[in-house]
């Protein structure tokens, strides 16, 4: 805490409660793919996402729900294939791709908690294209 008694900027902390109670009863929570790094320089550290776990899990327990959206910065972005000569539209499937990958790291949640991966990526149609079928 600072001396204004709030958390810090960057401190994760589930707050917002009434004996054990949450305030809120639905949350969403936007998780920058850089969120997942962690101590890595790119991709998903297991440490990180565990302790947003243990987070979602206490929100969770105090009643509640919560909708995950996660980016994918730490894997690819986009725009950054794009400005390097790559197609955007195959640019653009990369980084959606790496954002279900983000995804599929968090919703390993569902191992004490009800989950569901929504996703709105083609991924059969965007191989058969590349592959010429």
């Amino acid at each position: 805490m600072n001396s204004a008694g709030s958390t810090p900027i960057g401190t994760p902390s589930v707050s917002g409660t009434s004996a054990g109670r949450s305030v809120h009863s639905r949350v969403v929570l936007k998780l920058s793919g850089e969120a997942l790094l962690g101590e890595r320089t790119y991709g998903i550290d297991p440490e990180r996402v565990n302790a947003i776990a243990r987070q979602v899990h206490e929100a969770i327990g105090m009643g509640t729900e919560v909708a995950i959206v996660v980016g994918a910065g730490n894997i690819f972005r986009g725009v950054a294939g794009a400005s390097h000569g790559m197609d955007r539209a195959t640019a653009d499937y990369m980084g959606m791709i790496a954002t279900v990958l983000n995804a599929l790291s968090i919703e390993e949640l569902r191992a004490e908690v009800a989950s569901r991966l929504g996703e709105n990526v083609t991924i059969r149609r965007f191989v058969r294209y590349e592959l010429g079928g």
